[in-house]
């Protein structure tokens, strides 16, 4: 059972980044706020919390797979970013959703490892 939880924290990779986009989707529409910003909050917390759950032991390195991961797809699908067409600056290039995302998935990190640590005591 354990070897299969373990497994399941690296094929629900997709999962969590589409359950991610349509919780964000959601999110941003309800709130009026810019997508990319809600989705640089949203899914670093779908993938760490659920990683941090799922993974049955060596959850460290689950986590910081999952981190590395995770900062690899940011950078790639939304650095950098253009902000919308009805902000003060439309169609201008910004870095503020990836820096975001790291700091933030940096910030869930720490948490994890902490209650990790935590745990073992």
């Amino acid at each position: 059972m354990n070897a299969l939880r373990q497994l399941l924290t690296i094929l629900l990779i997709p999962v969590y980044l589409f359950a991610g986009a349509f919780l964000s989707e959601w999110i941003s529409r309800t709130l009026g706020v810019w997508v990319m910003y809600v989705e640089a909050l949203v899914l670093p917390v779908i993938g760490i919390v659920a990683t941090f759950f799922i993974a049955p032991y060596f959850k460290v390195y689950n986590l910081i797979f999952i981190y590395v991961v995770g900062l690899i797809l940011a950078y790639w699908l939304g650095y950098p970013a253009l902000y919308p067409e009805g902000s003060a600056h439309p169609y201008q290039w910004t870095y503020r959703p990836f820096a975001l995302t790291v700091v933030w998935s940096t910030t869930l990190l720490a948490g994890c490892i902490f209650l990790v640590k935590r745990e073992k005591r």
